[in-house]
């Protein structure tokens, strides 16, 4: 029982992250600013809980001010019909340009920051991991299967032309698509500083262009988006255990590390390729 919960715990934050990354995709934008957004979050998080004593606020502002940036970016790319491909890859460069600057202002580092008034139990984490990613996957499904804005955006990116045709306009959720983008991200980045209680410059660890990859082998859909997430946190959890069984002791740690993205990209060899994105 308690290896189940450690893999739901470390799957959590994946399958949060992903399911902003699948909004973008219905869509029709990619998402390549999450690695960069979750860093910045949890960095926000981290900054404003040590500087201010509120762990609380952190959170609140680490999921408004990334937000309040991403609608701004989004609403310009829109207005003026920019290249929401190369911005998207500029706010990934820019977020993480900004971590590095700001901790060497106010901490003096680049490096690892640590603080005596962020220190989290492993079951902390575990606990708000499971019941974010709950609460998430069950706003998400209901949203995208039970409201009318949900199918408008789940067709977005596909048939852009029956939402025009309704007088509705797609820039509108193109636009909404990055902000729920980019508060799964905050939500990620606060269970990864829970998870380590402490803020590291590489967090994120790849998470976001991992949910990139989790979203095309769900072929996007939303359920099986989460089982994609799932079997790569399994891997995952294997990879990192997987030296305690006798006969595979001497096998190379970095072998077994890459254990998981192997699996991904194994799956996606093998899984049958289809078009299922229609952009403009």
């Amino acid at each position: 029982m308690n290896t189940i919960i450690f893999i739901l715990a470390s799957a959590m934050p994946l399958i949060i992250v992903s399911l902003g990354a699948l909004y973008s995709e219905y869509a029709g934008r990619m998402v390549f600013f999450l690695d960069g957004l979750i860093t910045m979050s949890a960095f926000i998080c981290y900054a404003v809980a040590v500087k201010t004593g509120s762990f609380a606020l952190g959170i609140i502002l680490c999921m408004i001010i990334p937000a309040v940036f991403v609608f701004t970016v989004s609403f310009i790319i829109e207005k003026f019909k920019f290249n929401s491909f190369i911005a998207s890859l500029s706010q990934n460069i820019f977020l993480l340009s900004l971590v590095t600057a700001f901790s060497a202002v106010i901490f003096k580092t680049r490096g690892v920051l640590t603080s005596e008034s962020l220190n989290f139990s492993q079951n902390v984490f575990r606990f708000c991991s499971v019941l974010s990613g709950i609460i998430i996957v069950t706003l998400s499904y209901f949203f995208l299967h039970r409201t009318k804005k949900g199918l408008y955006l789940r067709i977005t990116g596909s048939d852009s032309e029956v939402l025009e045709s309704a007088k509705v306009k797609p820039s509108h959720y193109r636009i909404l698509s990055w902000v729920l983008a980019s508060l799964t991200g905050s939500v990620t980045g606060v269970l990864l500083l829970l998870r380590l209680s402490s803020f590291v410059p590489n967090i994120s660890s790849g998470i976001g262009w991992t949910s990139l990859a989790i979203v095309f082998l769900g072929k996007k859909d939303d359920v099986k988006v989460i089982l994609m997430a799932l079997v790569f946190s399994v891997a995952q959890y294997l990879a990192n255990n997987i030296q305690n069984i006798e006969c595979l002791k001497n096998v190379p740690s970095a072998l077994l590390l890459a254990l998981p993205y192997l699996i991904c990209l194994l799956m996606l060899a093998l899984i049958p390729h289809r078009k299922y994105m229609n952009r403009k």
